[in-house]
């Protein structure tokens, strides 16, 4: 089901509110492409606190997955988000696609505009993506033995959303993101958007 609309006269995303059609605007973005062969898939971008941990900035990420990588002066000031399909994938695809998008924190600054062609569908609610939340973080939070324990008695309190839409190559069988080694099947996208 078609959840988000995108209008290419005014360049906004709207969705349909509660039981009727009127339109309600979404707060969308784009990470702009540079190829013909472009296809943009949306993606849930969500802002939350997290109860018992602090996630604010992208080096509080960092530290708490753990990452081989050095702290900069820019992560400490950048906020940590939350990314989730906005598109339905078999579950296991869904949570591995969640967590690559989340760990590769594009520190790319989205512009406030929607893509011309090519955009993918939004068939995930913003609700559903907030339930995967908790699966996302377990699966980047170190050491897990710890972690675990806790997790029942954790709770993840969304701040703010938006759409973003992020640009994969268009190959012959997947899309492939536009900086990161991420691979979608084709088929798999055909086959789940009838759902």
């Amino acid at each position: 089901m078609l959840l988000s609309f995108l209008c290419n006269n005014c360049h906004r995303a709207w969705r349909a509110g509660g039981k009727t059609l009127q339109p309600r605007r979404v707060s969308a973005l784009i990470v702009p492409g540079n190829k013909k062969d472009t296809t943009y898939l949306p993606f849930w971008r969500i802002r939350a606190q997290v109860s018992g941990m602090i996630l604010n900035t992208v080096a509080d990420f960092v530290k708490a997955a753990n990452l081989p990588k050095v702290i900069t002066e820019d992560m400490t000031k950048d906020k940590f988000y939350f990314w989730s399909p906005a598109f339905r994938l078999d579950p296991d695809s869904f949570v591995r696609l969640g967590n690559l998008m989340t760990i590769n924190q594009s520190a790319e600054v989205p512009e406030n505009t929607l893509p011309d062609a090519n955009a993918f569908s939004v068939t995930l609610p913003v609700k559903e993506a907030v339930e995967s939340l908790k699966t996302t973080l377990s699966g980047f939070i170190k050491p897990k033995r710890i972690f675990y324990k806790r997790l029942p008695r954790m709770r993840i309190i969304p701040k703010r959303f938006m759409l973003v839409f992020i640009p994969f190559t268009d190959r012959p069988y997947e899309l492939t993101h536009y900086k990161y080694p991420i691979a979608i099947n084709k088929k798999m996208l055909t086959r789940m958007k009838s759902l």
